[in-house]
């Protein structure tokens, strides 16, 4: 969906929504690297940082998906 925004989008919008998928990516993985402080040198961290950025990845995907229907809409 990303890509196909960034196709469509005149460039100041694509820039914006570059800086802010850049962002997003930023805020899941620390937001997602909590549990490698609660549980710090556990053998879970790993599956629970995974689980956590698939699942806030997916998250995404379908936020990106729905601005893609609204903005195909128009």
């Amino acid at each position: 969906y990303y890509t196909d925004l960034r196709e469509l989008f005149d460039p100041p919008a694509a820039d914006a929504l570059r800086d802010a998928q850049r962002a997003w990516i930023a805020f899941r993985d620390a937001d997602c690297a909590l549990p490698a402080a609660l549980y710090e040198g556990g053998s879970i961290v790993n599956v629970l940082i995974s689980s956590c950025q698939l699942q806030k990845t997916g998250r995404r995907a379908a936020e990106l998906g729905a601005l893609l229907d609204d903005y195909a809409q128009r």
